[in-house]
């Protein structure tokens, strides 16, 4: 009879067939046909007492087995949905979300490859290929299919979805695709996304894996992640949107800060220029302004931050460089300048031609063989480099190859290592402009590999572009709307091509800077990717440029101070509405991003507390920076909030124990000084009394300058908070870091909305530059003052007082 069984479960049924004392025996065991098939079955024996006979009972369990495997399977397909689920939901980032779309939806239906279709927002009856992972998958990316050609655009036009069990049958199936993918596509299932009644895209997955067929439980699941899905990339396009607002926001702001925060027009066209090459991720960024008598274009300002690598460097020939040919074919050091009365023509000329006052130029040699030459340049017009500086080049040239032995051209060196090398050289005399080239013995030519640095011609003529050979740039002037080029379009403009083609570019974008009606120059922006620039960066540039306008006309007020006063009476009264309309549409803006922030970090909580699941390491982690970054960001809408509000705002004024709050504020920072090696020192004086203040902002007052000592304070030092009792009617507080200190010069600036000493150059710490103007708005609302005393390197002591309750109650 054990024949009848399974060879695995025989021995365990004799076992049990033979056991003693056991009236009643039920086991799962299984049965073989003579057909060789496995039948599950449950066992059932049964003996009387009084004698040996046993009664065998076999149930068929085969239904009841494949119920069981089926369940084990869904429940396996919904755990790896809902998973699938915290993955797409996990991250706010388009890309990271449209990743993991991807990476789960193969995941859960066993396949071999996912694509991502969207909408494109620019022609509805388009789906262009976002994402795709997979054999092929860089080939897909960016296909274009028409909605209603295709299983995708059908299923797009439909919006329903489509399984197809075999490809070569099903004449919907683009076998283009496969032939550029090197990809065979058995099987595939699209699923339309859709958000709120509408189609926005299909998700589309290919062959299922170990040969199997796709099903219509596989069609329930990727619906079911297809609407998780399609919410996910909604709200990251928001969220996505929503920082690219802000980012447009802030550098629309300091480029604002840096035009309103000094007359030195220089100083304005730099922070401009930087805020612009900076906001839109490009390396070089040049303000021209327009001389219609001459018909050219002038460059006003100019910075470049590029490197290039050696198949895309741009070639320089000596012909045009002579400098650079000297020190190179010589092996020796230059040192020139227009202002020396024995300077050939030639090179004058080559100066001239640059907008440059004064250059040194230094061999850079590898194992005692020129490869290169580094360059500086200045156009301080008031004196030239000095012998001592060309020795300090020198020096610094010769340190710098000395780790770089082994090294046997540019092309070897680690971009960094260069970079070092320009940090030192810029420091010397009035350097402006630095230039790294590549050279090979034998050449009549070298290669631009870096080039950095920021270079103004207020004060004198700088490179000028006449206007008929630059077609692009005359349509800009005359219909006073952006352009863009690259250097692949033929567009006729060859001088432009070759241009770009001197400068390393691929692409640029230029603006037209409009005053009063009237184009007065250019803003010109150079990338290096063969790009495209999209309505949002064109916009993002010419409200920029905009502010370079205004800050042209403002210099130019400035310098006709006495036979132009009623002009700039008018133009003050216009930069008054300027102003109140910045400061409604800060107030409009930070109140429209306050609510989605909200949610985000409402919903980020939830997630966190576990309420929606729970979640891995991994994901809480993420989780953790999604809202510190957005508690970061909120807080920054809220000072910006706060300060629009504290023009109109009352203060709820009671008697008030302001070393408690103190207390409570530094315990409230503890953590942040700790992180930074601070600590704080609290001195209070004997019987210190109450204060007449709303505790609220007497508290955000606090915060706002611990936040600043902490920030600027020196690691390892002590921010002392020193609360005094006065003779007179007020109290006063001192807090005092030991940190980098502030240029007496700055001193009333720093209480300026927006204002930050660094705003005009690389920002070194972040923050918005209301901190001060908050606190300082809060302590003279209550009637006390604030001030600061500080100087550069010797650390900042801001000094406030509040009045006292007792001078209220008499």
């Amino acid at each position: 009879a054990s024949e009848l069984f399974h060879p695995d479960d025989r021995v365990e049924v004799m076992v049990g067939l033979l056991r003693e004392g056991i009236a009643t025996m039920k086991f799962e065991q299984r049965l073989v046909t003579r057909e060789n098939r496995v039948i599950p079955v449950w066992l059932t024996r049964s003996r009387a007492q009084s004698d040996d006979l046993q009664v065998i009972v076999l149930s068929d369990m085969t239904e009841q087995k494949r119920r069981e495997d089926e369940l084990e399977r869904q429940t396996g397909r919904l755990l790896a949905l809902n998973q699938a689920a915290h993955t797409i939901t996990a991250n706010l980032s388009l890309h990271e979300t449209l990743k993991n779309i991807l990476n789960s939806a193969r995941k859960v239906v066993e396949a071999q490859g996912a694509s991502l279709f969207l909408i494109n927002k620019d022609n509805p009856d388009e789906l262009i290929v976002v994402a795709a992972v997979g054999n092929g998958s860089d080939v897909l990316q960016g296909l274009r299919v028409p909605v209603g050609e295709g299983v995708a655009g059908y299923v797009a036009r439909e919006a329903k979805s489509q399984l197809v069990g075999d490809a070569e049958l099903e004449p919907r199936h683009y076998k283009g695709v496969d032939e550029q993918t090197g990809m065979s596509t058995h099987a595939l299932i699209a699923a339309p996304l859709i958000n709120a009644d509408r189609v926005i895209g299909v998700l589309e997955v290919v062959n299922k894996l170990n040969e199997s067929y796709f099903t219509q439980d596989d069609v329930r699941l990727l619906e079911s992640m297809a609407g998780t899905a399609a919410v996910s990339i909604v709200n990251a396009r928001l969220f996505d949107e929503t920082q690219r607002r802000v980012n447009e926001l802030a550098t629309i702001l300091n480029a604002s800060g840096a035009a309103s925060s000094t007359l030195q027009f220089s100083q304005v066209l730099e922070g401009i220029a930087r805020n612009l090459a900076d906001g839109l991720e490009v390396g070089r960024c040049t303000i021209m302004s327009w001389n219609a008598p001459k018909n050219r274009l002038e460059s006003l300002a100019e910075i470049s931050d590029l490197s290039w690598t050696s198949t895309t460097a741009p070639k320089r020939e000596f012909a045009d460089e002579p400098f650079i040919q000297m020190v190179l074919t010589a092996g020796t050091m230059v040192h020139a300048s227009i202002l020396e009365s024995d300077l050939s023509p030639q090179h004058r000329s080559t100066l001239d031609a640059i907008g440059m006052i004064s250059v040194i130029a230094v061999p850079i040699r590898l194992n005692n063989v020129t490869v290169g030459v580094v360059s500086l340049y200045s156009n301080y017009t008031r004196s030239t480099y000095s012998d001592e500086d060309t020795m300090e080049v020198d020096a610094i040239v010769r340190t710098w190859q000395q780790d770089l032995n082994g090294f046997a051209t540019l092309a070897d060196i680690n971009p960094d290592a260069i970079d070092d090398l320009i940090s030192q050289l810029m420091r010397v005399g009035n350097t402006c402009w630095i230039a790294v080239r590549a050279w090979k013995a034998g050449d009549n030519f070298s290669y631009l590999v870096r080039e950095k640095g920021f270079a103004e011609w207020t004060k004198r003529p700088g490179t000028a572009l006449a206007i008929e050979n630059y077609p692009m740039m005359q349509e800009v002037i005359q219909h006073q709307e952006a352009r863009m080029g690259t250097r692949e379009e033929d567009n006729g403009d060859t001088a432009e091509v070759e241009w770009l083609a001197h400068h390393g570019g691929q692409s640029y974008m230029a603006v037209p800077l409009i005053e009063r009606g009237v184009t007065v120059g250019i803003v010109k922006l150079v990338s290096q990717e063969d790009r495209l620039f999209d309505d949002d960066e064109v916009r993002l540039a010419q409200g920029i440029a905009n502010v370079v306008s205004s800050a042209m006309e403002n210099a130019r007020l400035y310098q006709s101070l006495d036979s132009r006063a009623k002009a700039l009476e008018s133009a003050y009264k216009e930069l008054q509405e300027a102003d109140k309309a910045k400061d409604e549409f800060i107030q409009n803006v930070s109140h429209e991003l306050r609510t989605p922030l909200i949610s985000v970090i409402g919903y980020g909580g939830l997630l966190q507390d576990g309420e929606f699941g729970p979640l891995n390491n991994e994901q809480k982690d993420a989780l953790g920076n999604i809202l510190q970054k957005s508690q970061k960001l909120a807080d920054i809408v809220q000072d910006i909030v706060s300060v629009q509000a504290l023009e109109t705002q009352t203060f709820e004024r009671k008697p008030v124990n302001m070393v408690a709050i103190a207390t409570e504020v530094l315990g409230k920072y503890k953590r942040q000084a700790e992180d930074a090696d601070l600590h704080f020192n609290l001195r209070v004086s004997a019987d210190f009394p109450q204060v007449f203040a709303d505790p609220k902002r007497l508290s955000d007052v606090f915060e706002k300058l611990l936040d600043n000592a902490v920030k600027f304070g020196r690691n390892g030092g002590t921010i002392d908070v020193i609360m005094q009792d006065t003779s007179g009617a007020v109290v006063q507080v001192a807090i005092r870091d030991y940190g980098i200190g502030i240029d007496p010069s700055e001193h009333q600036k720093i209480f300026r909305r927006f204002y930050q000493v660094d705003g005009g150059t690389a920002r070194r710490y972040p923050g918005t530059g209301l901190g001060l103007a908050i606190a300082k708005s809060v302590i003279e609302g209550h009637g006390g003052r604030i001030g600061v005393k500080s100087n550069l390197n010797e650390g900042s002591t801001f000094v406030f007082t509040v009045p006292k309750n007792a001078v209220f109650e008499s």
